[in-house]
């Protein structure tokens, strides 16, 4: 299966939020994380080149657990059905404006502040 990974950076004081996240792997690659996935009791605190696999499909949070920022990788599946729609929007079956605006919500995760 392929996999979409992206890079990010939280700083102290501030949360990253991801939704339908099932089946994402964050990967810390520097600093302590601490993880709060919903319909999950416990929290998880991931130090640096520890690994967490997200379980549900709802939503999740990332913040640093001490006062300095951290840095992690995000990988998720690319959903067989996106990559035949990429495939078909490329060939000029389908609209491009549909693959963009499933691109962006693929990516939606975003700091909050």
């Amino acid at each position: 299966m392929r996999r979409f990974t992206n890079f990010h950076r939280v700083e102290p004081r501030q949360i990253y939020k991801m939704a339908s996240a099932k089946g994402t792997t964050i990967h810390v690659r520097s600093g302590m994380a601490w993880l709060t996935e919903a319909d999950v009791t416990d929290d998880h605190f991931l130090a640096c080149d520890q690994t967490y696999r997200i379980r549900n499909q709802g939503v999740v949070l990332i913040e640093p657990a001490d006062m300095n920022a951290i840095e992690f990788e995000i990988e998720r599946p690319i959903q067989l059905a996106f990559v035949r729609l990429a495939c078909r929007a490329a060939s000029g079956v389908r609209p491009v404006q549909r693959l963009k605006a499933r691109w962006k919500a693929l990516g939606s995760e975003k700091p909050i502040k």
